[in-house]
This record gives C-alpha cells, structure tokens and sequence, in this order.
C-alpha cells in the first residue's frame, strides 16, 4: 500500500513540475520544433521521390525518400503524443511522451549516419 501511495506521490510531483508555466513553454517550443521537422522531412521525402529517375532502379533517391517517409511518421507520432500531454496531463502520457523521445532521437540519430553512408557509397 505505502509503495503506491509512494508512486502516486511521485506520479504527483513529476505532473506539478512539468505543469510549470516554464515547462510548458519549452513544451510548446518542442511542439513547434517537432511540427517544423516533419515538415522538413516530408518536403525531403517528395522532393526525392520527383527525383527518383527510374521506379525500378534502386537509387539514393530512393533510400532517401523511404527513410525520410518513416522518420517524418515517427517525428508525427512524437508530435502528437506532446500535444496529447500539453491537453490532458498524466503521468501514463508523461510515460508514453518520454518513451517516444528515446525512439526518436535515437532514429534520428542512426538516419543521420546511414545518410552519411550511403551518400558516401554512391558518391565513390
């Protein structure tokens, strides 16, 4: 009993510091950031599939332009989840809003490497 009583009163205190009007403008800057990256990348995804020479060659266009689709999907889903806990404050979407970040910067991350990569393959 007193270790959920200890886990609501921490679920409490995480909600009362993130809730600061502080937070919430950083919340809201990380919104407006996340909104303008799944613009970029969509933008990048057709931008390379109009570039795509040939549908039945694999291309750097092509590898481009799949990654860039699924990177913009998860930055979306990331997107969504902030606006969801901005609206309704909980600790499970607290939850859910921090499990999502890892995944996605860590995509992000690991997209920039393999972009490197195969520009470098192709390129020589």
């Amino acid at each position: 009993m007193t270790e959920k009583r200890r886990k609501e009163s921490d679920d409490r205190r995480v909600i009362e510091r993130v809730s600061s009007p502080h937070m919430r403008v950083h919340l809201n800057q990380l919104r407006s950031c996340l909104l303008f990256m799944t613009f970029f990348l969509s933008a990048t995804a057709i931008y390379n599939i109009a570039n795509i020479s040939s549908f039945t060659e694999f291309s750097i266009q092509s590898i481009l332009a799949i990654t860039c689709i699924v990177l913009a999907v998860l930055v979306f889903r990331y997107y969504r989840l902030v606006l969801f806990f901005l609206d309704n404050e909980s600790s499970s979407n607290l939850d859910r809003v921090l499990g999502i970040q890892s995944i996605t910067w860590f995509a992000l991350a690991f997209f920039a490497v393999f972009y490197a990569s195969v520009y470098f393959i192709f390129k020589i």
